[in-house]
């Protein structure tokens, strides 16, 4: 009787792992996504300091080679 049950038990114990996987990965996905979009943000903010340095460098290069 207890043996037949033992295999129900595990296969119970898989599904509510793979449930709790399934959790890690969507937890981990979300993650990357808000780090993702952070990391955007901020890239974003800088764009008028790197256009800035970029014009600087070009004025420099520029000064220099005429």
């Amino acid at each position: 009787m207890i043996v037949s049950r033992i295999p129900i038990f595990f296969a119970g114990l898989s599904n509510n792992a793979s449930k709790h996987l399934d959790s890690i990965g969507l937890h981990a996905r979300r993650y990357v996504q808000i780090v993702a979009n952070q990391v955007y943000t901020v890239y974003d903010t800088l764009a008028p300091i790197r256009a800035f340095n970029k014009a600087i460098l070009l004025a420099f290069v520029y000064a220099h080679w005429n």
